[in-house]
């Protein structure tokens, strides 16, 4: 799940499960495993 305010780099790797929350940023290159919980 990523909200729609997230900011998330096309290059960003996301695992399963993983949530990302309003106004959180991902940057490029970034790797996320799975079931990870990401806010601001």
């Amino acid at each position: 799940m990523i909200h729609d305010s997230a900011e998330v780099h096309p290059t960003a790797r996301i695992g399963p499960g993983t949530k990302i929350w309003h106004q959180a940023q991902v940057r490029e290159g970034a790797q996320l495993g799975a079931n990870c919980i990401v806010g601001k």
